[in-house]
């Protein structure tokens, strides 16, 4: 949105409810890609492992959704081509798994190659950590800790999903 300030100076403001119902709807894809997974696991350290992680995304749905509440309708200057940038953000969060595209998430997860699947999550928390990551301009800077804390439980995610990988292939 575009407003003209008292000195006649043109401003461009933007809400930040699109960009965090984004990172809840992402979150919710990544809580049930998790669950997808464990259902089909036979390893039970894998299994494990996604409905752990199935449920700290749950988490991080939760607080983005709180984020939404609390901030969403934050405004603030922006710099840049604000639709440019919102372009980039949308097709970060549409890539890969997070699109909404069920039969390719249905055909990873009925080839049941897991090793596979892991890395294809691991890719998934690395897009997660850079969508995060350039949202922070369009998040209330007093909701900065929880989105640096959610980072750095993505962090977490991609760092024991490469243990769990690296256990499967012996590297």
């Amino acid at each position: 949105m575009t407003q003209t300030t008292n000195g006649g100076e043109q401003m461009t403001y933007y809400r930040a409810g699109e960009v965090l119902q984004k990172a809840v709807e992402m979150e919710r894809k990544g809580a049930a890609f998790y669950e997808s997974i464990a259902k089909s696991a036979q390893d039970a350290g894998l299994r494990d492992l996604c409905l752990t992680l199935a449920e700290e995304e749950k988490r991080h749905e939760a607080a983005f959704g709180n984020m939404l509440s609390e901030h969403g309708d934050f405004r603030t200057e922006f710099s840049h081509d604000y639709y440019e940038y919102l372009e980039g953000l949308e097709y970060l969060s549409e890539s890969g798994f997070f699109k909404d595209d069920s039969e390719t998430v249905q055909s990873v997860l009925a080839s049941e190659n897991w090793t596979e699947l892991i890395l294809a999550a691991m890719r998934i928390e690395r897009d997660s950590i850079l969508y995060y990551q350039e949202m922070k301009p369009y998040v209330n800077p007093q909701a900065h800790p929880v989105l640096e804390d959610i980072i750095g439980q993505e962090r977490g995610h991609f760092q024991k999903l490469l243990s769990m990988y690296r256990s499967m292939t012996d590297q």
